[in-house]
């Protein structure tokens, strides 16, 4: 059997799949390179034009090949800040996998940077926890204005309950992402840019804290990295928000980011 054969033969399987699933159950899709999305992407159309209705959470290869989108360049300062700006940018940084710390350590051999830590394990005392979000903001606002670049993160060690405390955990967990987004949300000063490190970081930064509807993924700033430009609904419209996902790079990929951010 041909290699052509045996592909028609997958899509066939795989659109038998799709047109299986109901009720709002999941689909997993493991691919290896591109010609396996693109294979899951002639299922998925032929699927779709048969009448279903589908949900999808992916990464940028299934929208590249859906929308047949050719490689390009990384991204390049001139191409991420549009206007001069006088203030300086922001990083957020929520993530707590081994990596992000690392790569926030990298980040601190910049000189030029102001860091701030957010002492999130005050979640356990809300009026302390309220006035260590005022600080946070207004140290961050101080800065921002006065063209200094600021990467505010969570703090390194996670909060531990003990045993059976699980489900307590959770929601805390839930307060301190809404008081990381908070931070955004109220901020008065717009950042020359603004970077989240972290999978929920980013998503509850860009639709809530930014008021994102809209926005054009403008390309990558590196390899795994997307970066949208904001649409003119969101709080700061038309700026570059770098979507940093937790695991991504390595150690020295968010400095080399800054870097270029920087110029």
């Amino acid at each position: 059997i041909s290699l052509a054969d045996l592909r028609a033969l997958r899509i066939d399987q795989i659109k038998h799949q799709l047109m299986s699933v109901k009720d709002f159950k999941k689909v997993v899709v493991n691919a290896v390179d591109y010609d396996d999305v693109k294979v899951f992407v002639i299922a998925l159309i032929e699927a779709i034009q048969a009448g279903q209705q589908l949900m999808f959470r992916s990464a940028a290869a299934l929208t590249k090949v859906l929308g047949g989108i050719g490689d390009q360049a990384l991204l390049t300062r001139d191409d991420l800040i549009q206007e001069e700006s006088p203030h300086g940018g922001l990083i957020m940084v929520g993530s707590h996998v081994k990596k992000t710390t690392e790569q926030l350590q990298a980040l601190e051999q910049n000189k030029e940077m102001a860091f701030i830590e957010f002492n999130t394990h005050l979640v356990l005392k809300p009026d302390a926890f309220r006035e260590e979000i005022d600080r946070v903001i207004q140290q961050t606002e101080t800065l921002l204005a006065a063209g200094q670049s600021v990467a505010v993160y969570t703090r390194r060690e996670r909060l531990d309950l003990g045993d059976d405390r699980q489900e307590e955990e959770l929601k805390l967990s839930v307060q301190i992402s809404d008081a990381v987004t908070s931070i955004v949300q109220r901020l008065t000063i717009r950042p020359k840019y603004l970077i989240a490190k972290g999978g929920i970081t980013s998503s509850d930064i860009g639709t809530r804290g930014l008021s994102v509807k809209r926005a054009t993924v403008a390309g990558q700033i590196k390899p795994g990295i997307p970066v949208w430009q904001t649409g003119e609904e969101s709080k700061f419209p038309f700026m570059s928000y770098v979507i940093f996902p937790g695991n991504v790079g390595s150690k020295d990929t968010l400095k080399e980011a800054v870097d270029i951010l920087e110029g």
